[in-house]
């Protein structure tokens, strides 16, 4: 009996012991353990976090954009140089890496801003001109990227809690490139719209560009530009299945962006940058230049599918589409400085600054209005108590006592429940110890 007994205890114990340790190891919170004295844990299939963002072959890399498992992004921490860099931690083109943004603009190279120093792409300028309501905006866009890597980093950008979210297509290569990712990575397949072709059925072009590929115009006022015609065609071609295929990839992919963002209640924002030899076409015809056969193709199909295209993203429920061709074709016939002289298709700054001015009118009126007045959010993440605090002027105070925000007159009537994002990216103005209705009560609030 004895030795039943001392069986059964010896048992449990060593159950208790290896309950503790698993809870010890696994949730050392449920024993009230400080967060200093908790085991760090190893998982061998997933890198440390900072070896992940701190890599040294990034840093050591002499290629500026860097071949991930799943996207293409650009070298992290790369300095200014010319027309490109800074970027920041992450490979985007921003100073630093906000807490949250109000703004998430998503694109490729004609987002990332060739050409143009940081301050002149059109997401700084878009960027300026929303400094009047504090709005923050973060350019999420790499080179070489097409619809997929919208997609993806789309989702991506989610956790920076954005009130709106620009997606630039960019005619010039994005169906090709959307074909290509979609068509060449099996993670994909569910969006290979047609199971009749493959990634190789593509059409090609031969490279470099031969001579005959260059069209050299020049124009009554002295300027003049090299447009490659056969080169932008590879993605517009409307009698090649692969290109049209991509075109429906990117409308499908659009529609599933859509979805997300009526759900997260984020205003999705779409446009289109065309091609350069597009934005030339009105100054084209205006000067009566006899236009090249290929120059004539491109033009033609372009124009049909940004038509077809922009017809299903206008029907995407919640979402504006805002039209650029207008805006670049019309500073083009001004003269102005908008793309380069040679064949790069980028824009310069003119072109990038109109860019940002046409999208600005649509996008303010998508953002919030400034806070002001009363407002109380929760103490922390875990609380479900609430402090008041009054924002004016792009600073939140405190008021030190409830008396001290009564006898200003609040009341709690007057305050407006918001979460932690609202005051997130404002300043810290002070406390508010005395009864001042005059800059502290609702009276300073009245229009």
């Amino acid at each position: 009996m004895k030795k039943e007994w001392l069986l059964v205890v010896v048992s449990v114990s060593l159950t208790l012991i290896i309950a503790l340790t698993l809870v010890r190891w696994f949730a050392p919170q449920l024993l009230g353990l400080p967060v200093d004295l908790q085991m760090v844990q190893v998982a061998k299939e997933v890198p440390p976090f900072f070896d992940g963002i701190f890599r040294p072959e990034d840093y050591a890399s002499q290629e500026y954009i860097i071949q991930d498992p799943y996207i293409k992004r650009a070298k992290p921490l790369f300095p200014r140089f010319l027309g490109i860099g800074p970027n920041d931690l992450l490979g985007f083109r921003n100073r630093n890496v906000p807490n949250i943004a109000d703004i998430i603009t998503i694109g490729d190279s004609q987002t990332y801003g060739n050409n143009a120093f940081v301050e002149q792409n059109w997401p700084s300028i878009l960027a300026e001109s929303m400094t009047h309501n504090s709005s923050i905006l973060y350019n999420m866009s790499v080179g070489c990227w097409g619809a997929a890597e919208y997609f993806e980093i789309f989702n991506k950008a989610l956790y920076l809690q954005p009130e709106v979210v620009i997606v630039a297509f960019y005619t010039g290569n994005d169906p090709l490139e959307t074909f290509y990712r979609i068509y060449g990575d099996d993670r994909w397949k569910s969006l290979r719209l047609n199971p009749d072709i493959k990634a190789s059925d593509a059409p090609t072009l031969e490279m470099p560009l031969p001579d005959s590929s260059f069209w050299n115009v020049q124009f009554n006022d002295g300027t003049e530009t090299i447009l490659t015609p056969n080169l932008r065609y590879l993605s517009n071609k409307r009698n090649h299945p692969a290109v049209m295929v991509g075109y429906e990839i990117m409308g499908e992919i659009a529609r599933k962006m859509g979805e997300i963002a009526e759900k997260n209640k984020i205003k999705l924002v779409f446009t289109i940058i065309p091609t350069k030899e597009l934005a030339f076409k009105k100054k084209i015809m205006t000067e009566n230049i006899i236009p090249r056969e290929d120059y004539t193709d491109l033009v033609n199909d372009e124009e049909k599918n940004i038509l077809a295209f922009t017809e299903k993203l206008k029907k995407i429920p919640g979402s504006v589409y805002v039209d650029l061709i207008d805006s670049l074709q019309q500073g083009v016939l001004d003269s102005q400085q908008i793309y380069p002289s040679d064949q790069d298709g980028h824009p310069f700054a003119g072109g990038y600054k109109l860019i940002g001015e046409t999208l600005q009118h649509e996008v303010v009126k998508l953002l919030p209005d400034k806070l002001n007045g009363l407002f109380f959010a929760p103490y922390s993440i875990k609380d479900d108590k609430y402090r008041p605090f009054l924002v004016k002027n792009s600073h939140f105070y405190i008021f030190t006592s409830k008396r001290i925000l009564k006898e200003n007159g609040w009341t709690e009537e007057n305050m407006t429940k918001v979460d932690l994002r609202a005051i997130s990216k404002l300043s810290f103005g002070g406390f508010i110890n005395t009864v001042e209705p005059a800059l502290y009560g609702p009276i300073a609030f009245k229009k």
